[in-house]
């Protein structure tokens, strides 16, 4: 039997796994038995194997778990680790709301692919006992089921997130739990960056730290970028085989080279051993399948970078950053009606994504891209509304505005580009459209005649 310690270093659903394969069962049963992917089966597996320190299912079935057994076993294995750990409130009036029920099973589910969290279903006078995060659920049932979801922070109990939604059939129920644990891990994301600005010295700080490098990198601040390196590189030291944290480090890099940050040479090269690495360790992993991704595009392996990023979102739909460089790669090799198609399933997936600059600019391009200028110039407006200085959605205007005629209020666009970007030249776009095919980047110049 299991003692406690167990427990707690493997989740519920990795113990659920290996009691599973422990019965003999193969990885298609497992699958089936637990309504998951077989490659989130590999994933878990991977992963008890890693914990364990076994090689295979043989061994992880067999091996002495006795309390000093696994105890001795876990003091060599990233000391400084610890999983985060998540409490949903165990409600049982939500029990009789099966509709709401369903959503908040699912949501579990969809929370344990980021493989990160240490979840627990706790009655109410638990909830707040060494927590990180606290989930409290209300539910009402009428012609469907409401479910009230609030995310708190710790013991202070600081409220993060609200939402109500409504669910009428059992067909929405995989689509909402998706997007509630999107939302969900989000929060937390942005929660935990900024605990980590006002103070770097905290327990769990591969968690802060990636949280940190994770907001800092999406809104491109150079100024962070020596602290998010050195302080991913430092921990890691410390904690090898931490699949989460490594993959943070690998998309600063990247982050860093695309933005003409570093060597691009060389961060490269960290990236690819980073990748191969994690790839050596836990092969099914989806941060590991990321690293290979990113490395890939970087060497100029397009289509492989794609098919591992199909890969990712196979098993996990709900992986936002997969989907955002995937629809980029589609962009850069001029699939453009699968991108699009990709923006419009992000739209289903992750909320409010129609209102991120980089969904409305990519959105934009391929309008622009087809001949379609009055989609694109419509989309663009709204992108310079909030963020007036973005130099792309400027240029869509101008190039619209070019083509139809409208010379005056192209000239308007060129003036406020000139205000935010006052050295911006004509021959820089060609950096801003690094990786997109020439004759896809000579179509746009072309468009920009005005311009210097």
């Amino acid at each position: 039997m299991f003692g406690k310690s167990k427990k707690e270093e493997l989740s519920s659903r990795q113990l659920e796994v290996l009691n599973l394969l422990r019965r003999g069962l193969t990885n298609g049963e497992i699958c089936r038995t637990l309504n998951i992917s077989e490659n989130t089966v590999k994933t878990h597996l991977a992963n008890i194997y890693k914990i364990l320190d076994v090689t295979n299912r043989t061994e992880a079935a067999s091996i002495d778990l006795t309390e000093e057994n696994f105890s001795q076993r876990q003091s060599s294995q990233s000391p400084n680790k610890r999983e985060i750990v998540v409490a949903f409130e165990k409600n049982s009036i939500l029990e009789s709301t099966p509709l709401a029920y369903s959503v908040v099973c699912a949501t579990i589910e969809a929370l344990h692919q980021y493989h990160i969290f240490k979840i627990q279903v706790v009655p109410p006078e638990q909830i707040n006992n060494g927590t990180d995060y606290q989930i409290k659920l209300t539910a009402t049932h009428g012609s469907g089921d409401s479910l009230f979801i609030t995310l708190y922070q710790d013991e202070s109990s600081t409220l993060l997130w609200s939402n109500l939604q409504k669910i009428k059939s059992e067909d929405e129920i995989k689509l909402f739990a998706a997007r509630i644990a999107i939302q969900i891990f989000r929060n937390m994301t942005i929660s935990a960056a900024s605990k980590y600005a006002e103070n770097s010295d905290l327990k769990s700080d591969w968690w802060y730290a990636s949280s940190f490098a994770n907001v800092m990198m999406e809104n491109r601040n150079r100024d962070e970028f020596s602290k998010c390196e050195s302080s991913l590189q430092s921990i890691l030291d410390s904690q090898k085989g931490n699949g989460y944290l490594a993959y943070t480090l690998a998309n600063v890099y990247y982050t860093a080279i695309i933005e003409n940050w570093v060597d691009a040479t060389i961060y490269t090269s960290k990236i690819g051993a980073l990748a191969c690495e994690a790839m050596r360790n836990t092969p099914y992993s989806a941060y590991s399948q990321f690293m290979m991704a990113l490395y890939n595009i970087l060497i100029g392996n397009k289509s492989d970078a794609i098919a591992y990023f199909e890969q990712i979102l196979e098993a996990n739909p709900q992986d936002v950053m997969a989907r955002r460089y995937l629809t980029q790669i589609f962009l850069l090799v001029g699939k453009q009606k699968e991108a699009l198609k990709l923006l419009d399933e992000n739209s289903l997936y992750i909320p409010d994504v129609n209102q991120q600059p980089f969904q409305l600019i990519a959105k934009s391009f391929i309008y622009l891209l087809q001949d379609e200028y009055e989609k694109c110039e419509l989309i663009s407006q709204q992108v310079l509304m909030i963020h007036p200085e973005t130099p792309f959605a400027r240029l869509f205007m101008i190039a619209c505005n070019n083509k139809k005629g409208n010379l005056k209020e192209s000239h308007k666009h060129v003036q406020k580009l000139r205000e935010y970007h006052p050295n911006f030249k004509k021959n820089d776009v060609k950096e801003f459209l690094k990786g997109v095919t020439e004759e896809q980047q000579e179509c746009f110049i072309s468009l920009l005649w005005n311009l210097d």
